[in-house]
């Protein structure tokens, strides 16, 4: 793999890890639910789909090598991610909360 395509994945991991920060905290009211049996298929549906997901544009762009290095990018943008979209989960329990509400109305 040359430094060009190395650069290119390095950058969509990290980008990847963002997303996938942001899709956990849109979707932290259905992983972390209280009804066990919800919560054990969500969350492997949701792991299957996001790696899936990951592997697919990885194949795109360097045939499907992953390196450390790839994994490594993937946390850092997960981090940064986590903390700059916390507040997602707090808007997301909002309206579910709302909708909620409205439903048994």
């Amino acid at each position: 793999m040359n430094l060009k395509i190395q650069i290119i994945s390095s950058i969509v991991s990290l980008i990847y890890g963002y997303i996938f920060s942001c899709l956990v905290n849109i979707n932290y009211k259905f992983l972390f639910s209280k009804v066990l049996w919800f919560k054990i298929i969500i969350t492997i549906v949701f792991i299957i789909d996001c790696g899936l997901l990951y592997f697919i544009i990885i194949k795109h762009i360097n045939n499907g090598y992953i390196h450390y290095y790839l994994y490594i990018m993937i946390t850092i943008g997960f981090s940064l991610g986590y903390v700059k979209t916390k507040s997602l989960r707090e808007l997301t329990t909002t309206i579910y909360n709302k909708l909620k509400i409205k439903s048994k109305t």
